[in-house]
């Protein structure tokens, strides 16, 4: 019986799924350590399980102010 085999994502991958810039992604992997990825030389990739499950934890680490994650501010609508 074999394992599953892992999906990698390219820091292409990862911004298009994010809808930021690669250099974002760059940013953010070398800047935030809880990030899951992982760097060979100057390849950067990011495991597909890992990295959704990490940004599954960022709405909550987001409202306790986590580094590295910012929300977006929330501007309501005037009432007519």
């Amino acid at each position: 019986m074999s394992s599953p085999r892992l999906e990698y994502l390219t820091p292409r991958q990862v911004a298009g799924l994010l809808q930021v810039s690669e250099k974002t992604v760059h940013r953010w992997a070398s800047s935030d350590p809880t990030m899951p990825a992982f760097r060979r030389g100057r390849v950067l990739r990011f495991e597909r399980g890992r990295l959704e499950a990490w940004l599954g934890g960022q709405g909550a680490g987001a409202a306790q102010g986590s580094p590295g994650v910012r929300q977006a501010p929330v501007r309501k609508a005037p009432l007519s």
